[in-house]
């Protein structure tokens, strides 16, 4: 028997069909890598083997109906034959009990309110589970990747705003909204920065990189000079990836090395605050910005969080994500095996 686990965001659509091995085989040292193309079959260690995988381009401009058609159209691809469950992870927030997702910040066209497992299990006859995505990344790291062997964890995910997800005693923890883990709107500063979207002082405030771009603006037109912005106009963007952030900080830019640097420390004093509150074992930081800067960005997050904690000898690790492109639909899918 296997399972389905599906990653939908804003630009892709990835599927993978996940079965029990029994080889027990290691995750190679180089998953990250080797999956970021997403097309990657073979072992993932554990007991656990990629039979199937398919990737396709979001509809972006499409309704409901139209992207459960893309997601099923996946599903299908990576091979429905004896699977007992599909899990979606959606980059948004969700009712996971109903399956329903509850807005959609990257898809404009969707609607708010939309019984989305419901659709999806309408065109393949599987029963159908609805997840944020960041939860089913961290599953997956929890599983199969750098949280393996914790009991409770937070797994940060640093993009263009601050995902977050918690596992306690061994569990995916979601809270009775679904928010538990949202390390994204931690307050950090009190009336501090807005970010384009969510809590005045968050973590997101400073260290989501759509808020970083909205600060390197706003300074700029104040009279700072800055490269990064003349990096990413060269470079053919409406907006500064985690590529384009890496190359201004490389060049010594000071107004993207202070940028860089607060949101490290707010990554880091968030990180404390829930590791002061839960006591949690691991810290696993992971997304587009966290995956560009590498391990320097993770011990830099580190320092400042073992200054803040109320006991720093007893520190948790703070390690890389390890999963890559596959951490979403990997964890989706092994979610999807209680359905």
């Amino acid at each position: 028997m296997a399972t389905i686990g599906i990653d939908l965001g804003g630009t892709k659509i990835q599927a993978i069909r996940l079965q029990k091995s029994g080889t027990g085989r290691r995750l190679p040292a180089r998953f990250g890598e080797l999956a970021d193309g997403g097309d990657y079959t073979g072992p993932v260690g554990s007991g656990y083997e990629v039979t199937g995988t398919f990737r396709l381009a979001t509809p972006a401009s499409a309704g409901p109906g139209e992207i459960a058609d893309a997601v099923a159209a996946a599903a299908k691809e990576a091979g429905v034959d004896d699977v007992t469950g599909v899990t979606i992870g959606f980059a948004g927030p969700v009712d996971h009990g109903r399956g329903v997702v509850v807005r959609a910040p990257n898809l404009p066209a969707f609607g708010e309110s939309v019984s989305f497992a419901r659709l999806v299990q309408e065109r393949i006859s599987i029963p159908v589970a609805l997840e944020n995505d960041v939860n089913v990344a961290v599953a997956g790291e929890h599983r199969l990747g750098a949280g393996k062997g914790s009991r409770d964890l937070v797994g940060i995910w640093m993009g263009t705003g601050i995902g977050g997800g918690l596992i306690l005693d061994g569990s995916l923890r979601r809270g009775p909204h679904g928010l538990a883990g949202e390390i994204g709107h931690m307050v950090v500063r009190f009336r501090g920065r807005r970010p384009p979207a969510g809590v005045r002082g968050s973590v997101e405030a400073y260290a989501g990189r759509a808020s970083m771009q909205s600060t390197a603006e706003r300074w700029a037109k104040r009279g700072r000079n800055t490269s990064l912005l003349r990096i990413m106009k060269a470079r053919g963007r409406d907006r500064a990836t985690s590529g384009v952030f890496h190359r201004a900080y490389e060049k010594g830019d000071s107004v993207t090395v202070k940028l860089v640097g607060e949101a490290e420390f707010a990554v880091g004093v968030g990180a404390a605050s829930l590791v002061n509150a839960l006591d949690l074992d691991r810290v696993v930081i992971g997304g587009g910005v966290a995956d560009r800067f590498g391990d320097e960005m993770i011990a830099r997050v580190a320092s400042v969080m073992r200054s803040h904690l109320i006991a720093p000898d007893d520190a948790p690790d703070v390690v890389g994500a390890r999963l890559g492109d596959l951490a979403g639909a990997l964890g989706a899918a092994l979610l999807a095996e209680g359905l």
